[in-house]
């Protein structure tokens, strides 16, 4: 009953010329369906409960049968039953054909990804469509499909990215698999691919979020990156900010691009000043190289965590802040040497400027 309520949903009733949809309801029908002994064999196999050699069952059906593969492939896929030769006192068996089961879906879908027959669009739609947790399953489809056609591809990818949609796919449950479909939005520029990454930087954690970090470029989306350093930033005043986190928040640095808001220049300037090393680099990284909104930065607590701070690296970062923002405060500092002639070339140069303004 499931098998035939998952066939009307994905296939629907314009394939009735195409796939033989009893045999995908009933897949025993494709033993008298198949007109060679060897076919007949693998097929049988494909629903043992420990199968020998299962991807080479689908080879066989494959080149032996490749205009039967849609009604074959669709009902292999959307199978959910139990083995056929199942015996009640084998305790194990449902736990062993689980992993077969598993392992012979993802061999027709790697043969189905070489193949551009349209018949297979709603095969691998329905496959998608069905309630499942295996986010390699998921994956697997989706990339057949993408392959297949690219306006389906994204179509679909966009009900996995978001698990907001009131349309989402059973895949959009799974953090891996709306990370990789976000990824395929992202290749091609969609603009659904905004929704996808707006859960993804705002309300995502640890891998999504890092994964969809690490898809975008400089500038993409700066607004939604900038909302994630500042939710970022509030987790680590709260000391609440995990390894992932700490992670999410140097690859949002590096991410911002120019154009950068008051709002993100002051989290820039609250994490030079206070967070751990890594990050406190990364931010005043990106502060002294987009030092827009420096009126709106105080220059006080980047100015004493350098006078107690020892890691040259750090002191590096945030004297190159200071040099843009209060130049002043760079030659009062003890031990600043090279930067405080560089403070005092700065200063000279401004005082220039504005006398010959």
């Amino acid at each position: 009953m499931r098998v035939a309520l998952l066939l009307v949903v994905g296939l629907g009733l314009c394939l009735a010329g195409e796939i033989e949809r009893q045999i995908v309801v009933a897949p025993r029908l494709g033993v008298e369906w198949l007109p060679d002994r060897r076919s007949q064999e693998a097929w049988r196999a494909l629903f043992d409960p420990a199968p020998s050699w299962p991807t080479r069952d689908v080879a066989v059906l494959a080149v032996n049968h490749p205009q039967r593969l849609p009604t074959l492939w669709a009902a292999r896929l959307l199978y959910d039953g139990e083995p056929w030769t199942r015996r009640e006192n084998e305790p194990s068996s449902l736990r062993r054909w689980r992993a077969a089961d598993r392992e012979i879906k993802l061999a027709i879908l790697r043969d189905l990804r070489w193949r551009r027959d349209p018949a297979f669009r709603p095969v691998l739609e329905a496959v998608l469509q069905r309630d499942s947790a295996d986010a390699g399953l998921a994956i697997s489809a989706l990339t057949d499909l993408w392959l297949l056609s690219r306006e389906a591809g994204v179509a679909m990818a966009r009900r996995i990215a978001d698990p907001r949609l009131s349309d989402r796919l059973p895949a959009a449950g799974l953090p891996v698999a709306r990370s990789f479909a976000l990824a395929l939005l992202l290749e091609v520029d969609a603009p659904s691919a905004r929704q996808g990454l707006e859960w993804a930087l705002l309300k995502a954690d640890g891998g999504e979020r890092l994964a969809a970090l690490g898809a975008i470029g400089p500038a993409t989306a700066p607004d939604l990156v900038a909302g994630c350093l500042q939710h970022l930033t509030e987790t680590l005043q709260a000391g609440r900010l995990d390894d992932d986190g700490m992670a999410a928040a140097v690859m949002a640095c590096a991410r911002l691009g120019d154009a950068v808001g008051e709002a993100t220049a002051r989290a820039l300037a609250v994490l030079a000043a206070s967070a751990p090393r890594e990050l406190a680099c990364a931010a005043a990284a990106a502060l002294a190289r987009i030092v827009t909104w420096k009126d709106a930065i105080a220059a006080g607590p980047l100015a004493e965590r350098l006078t107690r701070e020892s890691d040259p690296a750090v002191r590096h970062a945030l004297f190159a802040v200071l040099l843009r923002l209060a130049p002043d405060r760079v030659m009062a500092l003890p031990g600043a040497t090279g930067w405080a002639e560089l403070a005092r070339h700065r200063k000279a140069l401004e005082e220039w400027a504005w006398r010959r303004y």
